[in-house]
């Protein structure tokens, strides 16, 4: 069942039943975007996206070159923060070339729950993003807020007029300004839909190598003109920098850079591990981002002299591989899990890294609810009812 909370609205008599049943009531006005994500529970993610959760009603773009990990970093945000917080994620797909064994590894029991819309021509693909948009839309007017993740793989699909030129003309030839012509102004439009909904849009791209004005340098881009850059919430560069096979085990270092953020600095650099095989869990194929947290605390991503001057933490590895120690938190050869955990257990601790790097924090939706900005109506509404039953 999706996580569905009812937006607090009562008038008097229902306010003093909803507070019987130990409910906090607030107005709604106060909460100001009440819906702020689902918790990153990364230091490392937290310092990618400059915000301690995964913001709602965002343009996530992920692109980089061929076989470098997009989609499965695309599955795993479906999968953590929208499918296993109990909400609903939405893939359209339109290469045809989903890996579904690989997805089913990564998911699990989720995977039944990802909606699946597979798509050959652009705008098939724009009416299923519109239709979940509309539905996110309808829930939240009706006071019901349930989370929507859409996934969008990839965004270089052909539009109709681009699939009956190649059938007319017998050829191959891609003329990718039609299709950039037709996602500039859908996506305007698809960004006022979401304002303000408990929706997210994760995209990925493939790179094209761009010439810098002026320059004889090129860079990554994807294109789309300034249109795109300036939708944009995120534009994320992700790239395979190295692949370790060994007998019994297989991954990839990735790299996630940030060439856009408008939710903060741009060009920050971590480093998570996509693990195909891991002996201890043979049949899971997840993202390690514990190991983005252990590149980003013990290299020079991060200024670690103030880190450790501020009491936050001074990670460094151990001599015994995968084993981490950390002078300022007492801790000596141990899992990074342990670090993390000791800095996000620790308010003030947590509180200081965040200013360092400033990053923007936000109430979690669990945070919210406990404050009484959502309540389960109908479960508030049996328990004031079994409270009547007993006097």
């Amino acid at each position: 069942m999706p996580l569905q909370f009812t937006p607090v609205k009562l008038n008097a008599q229902q306010r003093k039943k909803a507070e019987k049943a130990g409910i906090a009531i607030e107005s709604m006005a106060a909460a100001d975007k009440y819906y702020g994500g689902p918790e990153l529970g990364f230091l490392s993610l937290e310092y990618l996206l400059c915000s301690n959760v995964f913001l709602l009603s965002r343009y996530y773009h992920l692109f980089g070159d061929e076989k470098n990990g997009k989609s499965t970093i695309l599955f795993d945000w479906l999968n953590r923060y929208f499918l296993e917080p109990g909400g609903s994620a939405t893939l359209v797909e339109t290469e045809n070339k989903l890996n579904v064994d690989l997805v089913k590894r990564m998911l699990g029991e989720n995977y039944s729950n990802l909606d699946q819309a597979r798509v050959t021509v652009l705008e098939d693909a724009q009416k299923a993003m519109t239709l979940v948009a509309n539905a996110a839309q309808s829930l939240t007017k009706k006071k019901n807020m349930v989370l929507f993740g859409i996934g969008l793989d990839s965004f270089r699909v052909p539009a109709r007029a681009t699939v009956e030129q190649v059938k007319s003309e017998g050829n191959s030839a891609r003329n990718y300004a039609i299709e950039a012509g037709l996602w500039r102004p859908y996506l305007g439009t698809f960004m006022n839909l979401i304002q303000d909904m408990p929706v997210a849009l994760i995209v990925v791209n493939h790179a094209r190598d761009e010439a810098v004005e002026g320059t004889a340098i090129k860079k990554k881009g994807v294109g789309g003109g300034t249109m795109l850059k300036y939708l944009e919430s995120y534009r994320i560069l992700v790239q395979t920098i190295k692949r370790i096979e060994l007998a019994n085990s297989s991954r990839s270092v990735l790299s996630l850079k940030t060439t856009t953020n408008s939710n903060g600095p741009m060009n920050r650099k971590i480093f998570p591990e996509i693990v195909y095989r891991d002996p201890e869990q043979e049949d899971r194929v997840y993202i390690d981002w514990y190991a983005a947290d252990a590149a980003l605390l013990t290299g020079d991503g991060i200024p670690r002299t103030k880190l450790a001057k501020e009491g936050v933490c001074d990670t460094k590895a151990s001599s015994e591989k995968g084993l981490y120690s950390d002078s300022v938190l007492g801790l000596t050869k141990v899992p990074i899990q342990e670090i993390t955990q000791a800095i996000y257990s620790d308010e003030d601790r947590l509180a200081r890294f965040r200013e360092l790097n400033q990053i923007s924090v936000h109430k979690s939706l669990e945070q919210l609810a406990e404050q009484g900005w959502f309540f389960d109506a109908k479960g508030a509404k049996k328990v004031v009812e079994d409270d009547d039953d007993e006097e």
